[in-house]
């Protein structure tokens, strides 16, 4: 399967929240909601000097099936300065198993060029068929998203035993730039399980 098409556009509402312990979040997630997979997943950012937009490469793999995903992200400034919820209009540039084609998605966008990549193991949960929750293990620590409908998040987040003014609104960059200064580690471009210096680090 593949998809080019720059019409399939989403608006993407989600909570995130920092998991200390990660068996106490997934024995409250088993609890009520329904599991639906685990997979690998490596994210390539791609930014431009003239461009606010990210355009994000993902290579997933559920262990039975490799996809590769092209998808320009642009982040929607929330009318409510306090709101914890996070907005971005998704755009799918390309969706199949061709890196090629994937790559030409990119730069048919103009002169977009690597800031920085991540790799997590996502575990995917669903709740009355309408909301997604996904627990990301990154190398430098574990964050749970609510993805759907904000009128539904609350009932999410109370059956969790957490709190919405604990959720962040940082960004995977973010998060592991705070992770990575409070650790006193060199800044990499590649962040993997391992945090080996074998891979290339920031000047």
């Amino acid at each position: 399967m593949q998809i080019t098409s720059r019409d399939i556009k989403n608006i993407e509402q989600e909570l995130r929240f920092e998991v200390d312990d990660i068996d106490d979040a997934l024995q409250k997630l088993n609890s009520f909601a329904t599991f639906q997979g685990v997979e690998y997943i490596l994210d390539t950012i791609y930014g431009s000097e003239n461009q606010k937009e990210k355009i994000r490469y993902r290579i997933s793999n559920t262990f039975s099936q490799r996809l590769i995903e092209v998808t320009s992200k642009n982040k929607v400034e929330n009318e409510n300065k306090n709101s914890k919820i996070k907005t971005e209009i998704e755009e799918i540039l390309y969706k199949g198993d061709d890196e090629n084609h994937a790559i030409s998605a990119i730069n048919e966008k103009g002169n977009y060029k690597k800031e920085n990549s991540y790799e997590k193991i996502r575990i995917n949960y669903s709740y009355k068929n309408n909301l997604k929750i996904s627990l990301d293990i990154y190398p430098f620590g574990a964050y749970l998203e609510i993805e759907g409908d904000p009128a539904d998040f609350q009932e999410v987040v109370g059956l969790l035993g957490m709190s919405v003014e604990n959720s962040t609104t940082s960004n995977a960059d973010q998060c592991y730039l705070k992770w990575n200064s409070k650790m006193n580690l060199k800044e990499l471009w590649h962040v993997r399980f391992g945090l080996t210096d074998k891979y290339e680090t920031k000047q």
